[in-house]
């Protein structure tokens, strides 16, 4: 039986069921601070269009689009249960087709080239 560090450190790699939703709500209270500090240190426009790499609980995509409100925000993770997740934080804001989360890797993003101003990747390497 894996041990529950280990456990909750692949849950945070890739998050999965009902555990993997607990993990992706503890990361959206907890990691809120260090996004703030790191997005405090950078410009970013009104009108920008950015991409959140990895984009887990959705907390910094909503946060992304409190600093481009003329913009939009895409967010992609490979965890199902991230997208999932993510869209329901980020509901009122794909509706209003100001956000949009996808499903998908890194390794082959469905954007074109030079699509975006701004490219983000929170704490996404485990």
């Amino acid at each position: 039986m894996m041990k529950w560090t280990e456990e909750m450190i692949r849950q945070c790699s890739k998050p999965t069921g009902e555990l993997g939703r607990i993990v992706g709500k503890k990361m959206n209270e907890s990691h809120i601070e260090l996004w703030k500090w790191g997005l405090g240190h950078i410009s970013i426009k009104e009108r920008s269009t950015i991409l959140d790499i990895g984009c887990g609980g959705g907390k910094a995509i909503k946060l992304l689009y409190s600093l481009s409100k003329k913009g939009k925000v895409f967010g992609i993770d490979y965890s199902k249960e991230m997208v999932q997740l993510s869209q329901e934080v980020n509901n009122d804001l794909i509706k209003r087709s100001k956000v949009e989360i996808l499903h998908g890797s890194v390794s082959s993003l469905p954007f074109a080239n030079n699509m975006f101003d701004f490219v983000t990747a929170f704490e996404t390497y485990y």
